[in-house]
């Protein structure tokens, strides 16, 4: 596939009809790919340090002042005692925190710190537990997404 669109690059401008570009020279479409803001590694570290590194921080900042164990410990206590219990946790506290964090990322980063480590001890293999934190991460979103309704 890289090879595919590499040569899409170069010789774009030979293919006919609407999938048609403009010519470019290999130098040029190296710079473009490779080292260009909006190149390959452009995009990777623009998301990452906008999206990824302030949300690990953020998660960080939560986990340390206390503040995922308390969303953990308001889960815990409504899903605890049942079969599953941490990944039922790991579902409802994302499902409290996701409306608040306003990320997917931000959701994992705050609660994965803490719904991981506790599904693991519980016996659940660890490719299992990151991807019980992962649906619950976006099902907490839908949270955020839900329109308010005003009962006044």
């Amino acid at each position: 596939m890289v090879v595919l669109f590499l040569a899409y690059g170069l010789f774009g401008n030979l293919v006919p009809g609407a999938l048609q570009s403009r010519p470019h020279i290999p130098v040029g479409t190296r710079s473009v790919s490779a080292i260009d803001a909006n190149g390959i590694l452009g995009t990777a570290l623009k998301v990452a340090v906008i999206v990824v590194v302030p949300y690990m921080l953020f998660g960080q900042f939560f986990s340390r002042c206390g503040a995922a164990d308390f969303f953990n410990d308001i889960a815990l206590a409504g899903m605890g005692r049942f079969r599953g219990g941490p990944a039922k946790v790991a579902i409802t506290e994302s499902g409290i925190f996701g409306p608040i964090s306003g990320s997917a990322v931000g959701n994992v980063v705050g609660t994965g710190v803490v719904t991981i480590p506790m599904m693991k001890r519980a016996g659940f293999p660890s490719i299992y537990a990151g991807a019980i934190e992962a649906v619950a991460t976006m099902g907490g979103q839908l949270g955020q997404s839900m329109p308010m309704i005003n009962a006044g």
